[in-house]
């Protein structure tokens, strides 16, 4: 650290879940931020290491899971929040918009298994019905992104060009950025509800977990044909 001398450490869990990390007896206090809470073994991990004395989620209901530990150390969440400066204002006309169905975030069936339906769904009946649909390749975490892939305000610009855009809570049910991003994009935004931020039930075209494929297809469809 040398003569900087912070007051505080922030770290990620990835750089404290590694058993080769390990602060020295002077360092200040350790925030460490919990980015993929829903993998759990690294998160029990970073926390059984006793080391950050500040531990920040994502998620409220993320959060909550890991209550045995207050006493430990304080426990609390960040939500996401979006950047309304790399959206496109005015976005382009609904009707004007050259895609009818954007599908967006990472299709890891495991951890999103209803995204991974809302896909298929799209690829096969959708499409097949007419509507012009298409699947964005999930950036990753690293910049520069992958060829294909689209972040920051290129992304924003690609959400702005759907009528529609799907995605889902994951297997946490967690209020992800991705709520925010549709609706500001000026789409409408089709997803199951979240545990958490029940507010965004007002900009979220509800697409229930067990709702059956027809309800679905209906719902997106009523918004694509108004």
């Amino acid at each position: 650290l040398g003569a900087h001398n912070p007051d505080l450490l922030l770290v990620y869990d990835g750089d404290l879940g590694s058993p080769s990390f390990g602060p020295p007896k002077d360092w200040p206090p350790v925030c460490v931020v919990i980015k993929e809470g829903y993998q759990r073994q690294k998160v029990q991990r970073v926390l059984d290491r006793n080391v950050a004395r500040f531990v920040l989620f994502m998620h409220e209901n993320v959060q909550e899971e890991w209550s045995d530990y207050a006493d430990q150390c304080f426990l609390a969440h960040i939500p996401h929040c979006a950047e309304h400066r790399l959206y496109p204002m005015p976005t382009p006309g609904f009707h004007a918009r050259p895609w009818d169905v954007t599908v967006i975030g990472n299709m890891n069936a495991t951890y999103y298994p209803h995204r991974v339906r809302l896909r298929d769904l799209t690829l096969t009946v959708l499409k097949k019905r007419g509507y012009r649909v298409r699947v964005l390749k999930h950036p990753g975490y690293k910049r520069p992104v992958p060829d294909g892939t689209y972040a920051e305000a290129d992304y924003a610009c690609e959400l702005s060009q759907s009528k529609v855009v799907l995605s889902c809570s994951g297997h946490q049910r967690a209020a992800f950025l991705k709520y925010v991003e549709g609706p500001m994009a000026g789409a409408v935004f089709g997803a199951d509800l979240p545990m958490d931020r029940p507010f965004l039930a007002r900009t979220t075209l509800d697409l229930p977990l067990y709702a059956t494929d027809r309800v679905i297809l209906e719902r997106i469809e009523a918004m694509l044909d108004d």
